[in-house]
């Protein structure tokens, strides 16, 4: 073999051992989408778990960050549908459990506050009641001014929000391009329980299976949406 030879070779393998190198760099360094679930507390299933970002969880509570309502195990379900847990990760910022105040507005506006310190990329409030307070839709209108995109849901009542708007947050005065209030759309219509109209945005299919049962609702049509919104991201 002659020098020129050898030395090409040694170039080549040098070049591509380069090469693998930065790509294997790259592929480790990549973050994972940050979401956060602002719901009913952390997820039990080992399935669910590796969906789970490492820290960041705080319960607004008293209870401890356990999702014994199931809730947001539900959400992440729907939500991480055809993903990796190397493309995203969940933020569990707990505000509702069996003992806590049904709506419990400043519990949601501190973990909506919570959200955007740690700039999470997208906040899931599969969440509704009324009536709608001051302090929650601050603490929206400036995730928003942050970047932060913000799905929430249209509700369960049945109502036609063009006539009669009275779930929140859906129904705060806000228009925005990353405020996303979701329906529940299901066999070519809008699922019976589904609220619609007014400020809905999105409608998805909010039927999940989990542990052998359909759940229904569009909490989780809600965290379809997020599922889609990731993949664009991807």
């Amino acid at each position: 073999m002659t020098f020129r030879r050898a030395f090409t070779l040694f170039l080549f393998g040098f070049f591509t051992s380069a090469l693998f190198l930065v790509i294997a760099t790259f592929a480790e360094a990549r973050e994972r989408i940050q979401v956060a679930l602002v719901d009913t507390g952390m997820p039990d299933d080992p399935k669910l778990l590796p969906y789970v970002c490492p820290g960041g969880h705080q319960d607004f509570t008293g209870t401890g960050l356990h999702d014994r309502l199931v809730h947001s195990s539900v959400v992440l379900t729907a939500m991480k549908e055809g993903l990796s847990p190397d493309d995203f990760c969940v933020v569990i910022l707990k505000w509702a459990d069996e003992s806590s105040n049904p709506r419990g507005h400043h519990r949601i506006a501190a973990a909506i506050r919570a959200a955007t310190a740690l700039r999470v990329k997208i906040i899931n409030l599969s969440l509704g009641g009324f009536p709608g307070v001051e302090q929650e839709e601050l603490a929206i209108r400036d995730a928003l001014a942050a970047g932060i995109i913000i799905v929430t849901v249209s509700g369960n009542e049945q109502t036609n929000l063009s006539e009669i708007c009275d779930i929140y947050p859906a129904c705060y005065p806000i228009r925005h391009k990353n405020f996303h209030v979701v329906a529940n759309w299901y066999g070519g219509q809008y699922d019976d329980m589904s609220s619609y109209g007014g400020p809905t945005t999105d409608r998805a299919d909010g039927h999940v299976w989990y542990r052998g049962k359909k759940e229904c609702g569009t909490s989780f049509a809600a965290g379809r949406v997020v599922n889609r919104l990731l993949k664009e991201m991807l």
